[in-house]
């Protein structure tokens, strides 16, 4: 289980708070089992956007979503950012990451 400040639901709508480890060895999720926090690490470097384009790929191919799907709206150039999945629902994002993590 993810906590609520994670992962919510809005609208149709799902946004997730998560942090992003770009330059790693290879892209995984994983959710700390302690404080519920979820990471994900991506391949790119974080140089002229490629590990956000990286990490929204990543996102859309875990969630079966197109990547017009998932948008940055907050974080851009920070490794903290939060998402938002439009037209899905909190457990359904919630399972799939689960479902995927390490």
């Amino acid at each position: 289980m993810v906590t609520r400040d994670t992962i919510s639901e809005s609208e149709n709508n799902v946004v997730l708070h998560l942090q992003v480890k770009p330059n790693s060895k290879k892209q995984e999720i994983v959710v700390d089992s302690f404080d519920k926090k979820i990471t994900i690490f991506v391949k790119a470097q974080p140089d002229k956007g490629k590990a956000n384009k990286e990490l929204l790929k990543f996102l859309a191919k875990i969630l079966e979503k197109t990547t017009s799907d998932i948008s940055i709206v907050a974080g851009q150039t920070s490794r903290d950012k939060t998402l938002l999945v439009k037209n899905d629902t909190k457990q359904n994002v919630e399972s799939k990451i689960l479902k995927f993590k390490r």
